[in-house]
């Protein structure tokens, strides 16, 4: 499931995924993010996981699909990617693949610092 978490600031877009990524879950997600990212102006994304079950297949394959064909241009408006979550793996996964993005500063957080990557993604 993917839920998303509302904030004030009009350029942060933040989710919380929990369990397992659907298709369906994931398609609303992009109905979400995907706007933002046509918009005049840059975001911010803040991403929660407290579980983390496995992603669909289906999920993967739209994922590859929006890599191939837009995935410079939008990820060319995203200022910021503050992760929280416990999953060590997780942590270590997004640091290495946002360094193949050296434009988009990536910070990853244990939930018990969800203050400090708030506090960081508002900056």
């Amino acid at each position: 499931m993917i839920k998303k978490i509302q904030f004030v600031e009009p350029d942060i877009l933040g989710f919380e995924v929990d369990g397992r990524v659907s298709e369906a879950a994931f398609i609303n997600m992009m109905q979400e993010l995907i706007p933002k990212m046509e918009s005049p102006g840059n975001i911010k994304l803040y991403v929660e996981i407290p579980r983390y079950e496995g992603t669909d297949w289906e999920v993967v394959w739209h994922s590859l699909k929006f890599a191939i064909g837009k995935l410079k241009t939008y990820f060319s408006k995203v200022d910021k990617i503050a992760l929280v979550t416990d999953k060590d793996w997780l942590r270590f996964l997004a640091t290495a693949e946002y360094k193949l993005i050296p434009a988009i500063d990536e910070k990853s957080f244990e939930f018990s610092d969800k203050e400090e990557a708030l506090e960081w993604i508002r900056k």
